[in-house]
């Protein structure tokens, strides 16, 4: 199983929020494929020529730390 949520910015759509689930398979293959699907989202749509506001770090939150847990 493989898994990716997040948000992409672009040029003509805005901001685009997202979740890829992929079930029983090859992890490798699945990482490989949600690469393609969001490099061609950004070719279709454009890389934004300036940051996004909505995706800027919050500063009550910089020492938050994020942790990952393998699930059996």
């Amino acid at each position: 199983m493989s898994a990716l949520a997040g948000a992409l910015p672009t040029q003509k759509q805005g901001v685009i929020w997202f979740a890829l689930i992929n079930g029983e398979g090859d992890v490798d293959q699945f990482r490989t494929q949600q690469e393609t699907l969001l490099q061609t989202l950004l070719q279709t749509w454009g890389n934004p020529a300036q940051p996004t506001a909505l995706l800027a770090p919050s500063p009550s939150r910089q020492k938050l730390t994020a942790t990952s847990d393998l699930m059996p």
